[in-house]
This record gives structure tokens, C-alpha cells and sequence, in this order.
């Protein structure tokens, strides 16, 4: 899939990558990889973090509206660094199923 949206802090849209792999039931973007919550015909929610970031959001099959909230920290002292509401379109630009 590609996500095209305004990426936080400028106002030109950007293009995002984001794979969603059902198979394995993961979403990767946002600079992590996380497990899906829940699949079904209508939407996909991830959710998930790694030792300084965390994501969670969901993507909508039918209408590809696609929303997230990112939030990274510093690892040492977990002071937020960074926490961004994304409002994206999605499109399918390669299906493999």
C-alpha cells in the first residue's frame, strides 16, 4: 500500500509506505513494524511498540481513510520526543493476495 497524506509539520502531501501483510499479520511503517488487532472486511487495527516508539491506528478496506498515532521517546529517559496524529488516503499499489 501506499499512504499519501500531510506528513506533520509542512503542508505538502506526502507519499508514505506502509505494508500491510495479513499473512503474518503485521503492519510495517511508521518506522516499526506491529502486530494487526484485528482484520476484517471493513477495517485493520495495529497497535504495537519497540523500545522507544510506539504506533497505533487504523485503515479502512473500503474507503482506504487510514489514521495513526506515532509517539517516540529518548530511550534513556523516555522524555517524549515526538507524538504526530496522521489522517491519510490509502491506495493499493501492489496486492499480492
Amino acid at each position: 500500500m501506499q499512504i499519501v497524506g500531510i506528513e506533520p509539520g509542512k503542508s505538502e502531501p506526502a507519499k508514505i509506505a506502509l505494508v500491510v501483510n495479513l499473512a503474518e499479520g503485521t503492519v510495517s511503517g511508521f518506522d516499526v513494524s506491529v502486530p494487526i488487532v484485528i482484520a476484517d472486511e471493513i477495517s485493520i487495527t495495529f497497535r504495537g511498540e519497540s523500545v522507544f516508539y510506539t504506533v497505533n491506528g487504523s485503515i479502512n478496506r473500503v474507503t482506504g481513510a487510514t489514521s495513526a498515532h506515532t509517539v517516540s521517546w529518548k530511550k534513556k529517559d523516555k522524555d517524549i520526543t515526538s507524538s504526530y496524529d496522521w489522517d491519510l488516503a490509502c491506495k493499493v499499489t501492489n496486492r499480492l493476495f
